[in-house]
C-alpha cells in the first residue's frame, strides 16, 4: 500500500510540475508577445505549439516567424497547419495572403485559386472565403468569389453579400 501511495504522489506531482510549467511559458510568450519581443516569445511559442496547434497558439507563433522574417519556418508552420485543418478555407488564404507577403505571386493566385473552386459550390464557404478577402481589401477576389458561387447556386441570396461588397468599392450594380 505505501509503495501505491508513493507512486501515485509522484504522478501527481509530474502532472502538476508539468501543468505549472506550461502555464508559466504561456505567461511568458504571452509577456514577449505583447511587448513585441518576438525573437523571445518566439522561443516560449515554438515550445508550447510542439504540443498544443489551436489557432491562438498557431496565430502567435506563426506572427513571431513573420516578425522575424523567419520566411521558411513560417511556411513550413502554416502548411502543418492547414495539415490539421483542411478543411478551413481561410487558413488556407493564409497561406496565399503569406505567399503575397515574399512575393511570390503565382503562388499566392494558384492558392486563392483552388480556394475560390473549393467554395464555389458551397454558399456558406463562399461567404467565409469571401469575407476574408473582403476584410483583406481584396475586394476584386471577393466579387470573383461571389460571381463563381452565384453562378453554381443560383437560388442562394447573395444579395447581402453584394450589399457589403458595393458598400466597401461605393458602386452600385
Amino acid at each position: 500500500m505505501p509503495k501505491r501511495f508513493l507512486f501515485y504522489l509522484f504522478l501527481f506531482c509530474s502532472a502538476s510540475f508539468c501543468f505549472s510549467q506550461t502555464e508559466s511559458d504561456m505567461k511568458l510568450a504571452l509577456y514577449y508577445y505583447e511587448n513585441s519581443e518576438y525573437d523571445k516569445a518566439l522561443i516560449y511559442y515554438k515550445k508550447i505549439y510542439e504540443g498544443d496547434q489551436s489557432k491562438i497558439i498557431y496565430t502567435r507563433y506563426f506572427d513571431c516567424l513573420i516578425q522575424l522574417k523567419d520566411y521558411k519556418a513560417a511556411e513550413k508552420t502554416i502548411k502543418k497547419q492547414i495539415s490539421l485543418s483542411p478543411k478551413d478555407l481561410p487558413l488556407q488564404l493564409e497561406l496565399g495572403f503569406f505567399y503575397e507577403l515574399i512575393d511570390e505571386a503565382g503562388k499566392a493566385k494558384k492558392v486563392f485559386e483552388e480556394v475560390m473552386k473549393t467554395a464555389e459550390k458551397n454558399p456558406a464557404r463562399a461567404s467565409d472565403v469571401f469575407h476574408v478577402f473582403l476584410n483583406k481589401g481584396k475586394l476584386d477576389l471577393a466579387k470573383e468569389t461571389l460571381d463563381k458561387s452565384e453562378k453554381n447556386t443560383p437560388d442562394y441570396p447573395f444579395q447581402l453579400l453584394y450589399a457589403e461588397l458595393y458598400q466597401k468599392t461605393g458602386e452600385k450594380k
